[in-house]
């Protein structure tokens, strides 16, 4: 009966593989994380009132000894 068991998961897993791409044009990527930095008194974005420039500001990975991330 444990044989019966182990060879119907194995053919079951056999059967619902899937070698062929099923997504093709239908592939949504995840969606871009967007937000803004703004000023907390006048509530204006720092980059477009001129306190701050892109090039200012460094992301770092925390996790992987502070490498910088473009």
């Amino acid at each position: 009966m444990k044989n019966f068991h182990l060879l119907l998961v194995c053919v079951t897993l056999i059967f619902q593989s899937c070698k062929s791409d099923d997504c093709g044009d239908c592939f949504t990527p995840p969606h871009s994380f967007i937000f803004e930095i703004v000023d907390k008194a006048s509530g204006e974005n720092v980059f477009t009132n001129g306190t701050y420039e892109s090039v200012d500001i460094e992301i770092t990975d925390r996790l992987n000894d502070n490498e910088g991330i473009e």
